[in-house]
């Protein structure tokens, strides 16, 4: 802000060139003004020692050349057409000090333009590799991370290889053939599973059934059957089966008064869905009842067979369940 002039004297115009102490005072008032903060706002304390006042029409890229460091509350705007377009490169870019400058902040920290400003003269860029570059065979020195293009497939650098890249649809193919591969089954445990715990007793002198679990899904392999048997005076006898049939040995139960556990261990077996196993059991001898309870699987699911081959040693694997079953009795 400039104040305006207040009186001209003119030569010739007694009246008009006349020089009176209201009009020479009023000018010379206008003019301290210019330097008043609170009228204008040019002082001392806000202008440097070896600071000059800017014109606008002034070249000071050329013989004019400003020199000096400069800090701004807010970076300037140039007017249009103030540098020529040559003279706009990221050389002549200002920035605040501090480093990183988030895009978000661009505009405050870049002097520029109010208007589109082409940029001209010569360019030159540091070579630069593509992102993925084709090539007639893969290099012997191997590029942590470099991504190729060879024979229509992309192999990227890693651990001293080249190593191909497949897409999703391939890694779903490859997860289908792998799936189709494995054939689960049960390995003997020590774990106790599918426990059937209710207790029923008999006292029929010849077999009949005391426990049933139906198993509701294909298994094959081998596991450990359990069941716990107690008969107070007299004796008794049970055995395991398959829907009816039995499997292994006769159990001789004596006379207990706890209930003692009976085991038919690593017991092969193929399970369908719907099959049945089963605790049979009779009184021998003596008035009370023989009762069962607690009958179990002991195992682990495992992978038996990788392809065309059936592994000596299942791999028994981390995560464990029971068998999909009901339990009848």
């Amino acid at each position: 802000m400039i104040p305006e002039k207040y009186h001209t004297f003119v030569d010739g115009q007694v009246d008009a060139g006349k020089i009176t102490a209201e009009r020479l005072n009023k000018n010379w008032d206008n003019l301290y003004d210019m330097f008043n903060p609170s009228a204008v706002g040019i002082s001392d304390d806000n202008i440097a020692s070896t600071a000059k006042i800017l014109v606008s029409n002034r070249d000071y890229l050329g013989s004019n050349k400003i020199t000096g460091e400069f800090e701004f509350d807010t970076c300037p705007i140039f007017p249009d057409g103030s540098i020529d377009e040559d003279k706009i490169n990221v050389v002549n870019f200002v920035v605040k000090s501090g480093g990183y400058i988030p895009d978000s902040d661009l505009s405050n920290n870049i002097p520029r333009k109010n208007g589109n400003e082409a940029i001209s003269g010569a360019w030159s860029f540091n070579s630069i590799d593509p992102i993925i570059a084709d090539v007639e065979e893969l290099p012997a020195e191997i590029a942590s991370g470099r991504i190729l293009r060879y024979a229509g497939k992309l192999y990227v650098g890693k651990n001293s290889q080249w190593k191909e890249l497949v897409t999703e649809d391939a890694l779903t193919d490859i997860e289908d053939t792998l799936a189709n591969m494995v054939v689960w089954g049960v390995t003997p445990s020590s774990a106790y599973r599918n426990n059937n715990s209710s207790s029923h007793p008999t006292d029929s002198s010849t077999f009949v059934k005391l426990k049933e679990t139906t198993i509701n899904e294909v298994v094959s392999g081998a596991l450990s059957l359990t069941v716990e048997a107690r008969i107070l005076t007299g004796s008794g006898q049970i055995y395991f089966a398959k829907n009816g049939t039995m499997l292994g040995e006769t159990f001789d139960v004596p006379q207990s008064e706890d209930f003692v556990e009976y085991i038919l261990p690593n017991q092969s077996i193929t399970l369908s869905s719907g099959d049945k196993l089963q605790v049979w059991g009779k009184k021998v001898e003596g008035t009370p009842s023989l009762f069962v309870q607690n009958f179990s699987l002991r195992f682990n699911r495992a992978i038996t067979t990788l392809g065309q081959h059936n592994l000596s040693s299942p791999l028994v694997t981390v995560e464990q369940s029971d068998l999909d079953a009901t339990y009848a009795l």
